[in-house]
């Protein structure tokens, strides 16, 4: 079905609907660690955000889930606003496993590592890496 020019120019996709509907404000985040945001506190696990100005990023559209928070224009992974501690230090490990597989490997070779540890090197060398919110 063929739309006249005119209708076809008004067409929005979803995503265009989504970014429109998206707000962006700057806060401050708290001394403990946490952050409010449309009346709701969030708990950030990221110590050295205390007291300073982030970007928070969340979509007004219903169930577009959770925040996004912004510093210095890095997005903090949405796995460090969880809460879930274990999730946190399972990212944590990830992440210093992979930066360690690239930049340090003879220190891998030396190291006691677990069967998660090792299930990690192992996607390593297939080429995987972990996503910002990546947890075993």
């Amino acid at each position: 079905m063929e739309l006249p020019p005119e209708v076809a120019e008004v067409l929005l996709t979803e995503e265009m609907i989504r970014d429109a509907l998206t707000v962006r404000e700057r806060r401050r985040v708290k001394k403990d660690n946490t952050l409010s945001v449309a009346g709701t506190q969030w708990e950030l696990d990221q110590g050295f955000l205390a007291g300073r100005l982030v970007t928070v990023v969340r979509c007004l559209v219903p169930g577009a889930g959770p925040p996004t928070v912004e510093h210095e224009g890095k997005r903090v992974p949405a796995v460090l606003l969880s809460g879930d501690h274990a999730r946190i230090a399972r990212w944590r490990r990830a992440q210093a496993l992979w930066l360690t597989w690239k930049r340090r490997p003879d220190l891998l070779a030396q190291a006691e590592l677990d069967a998660g540890d090792r299930r990690w090197i192992e996607r390593f060398e297939r080429g995987e890496t972990p996503s910002s919110d990546a947890a075993p």
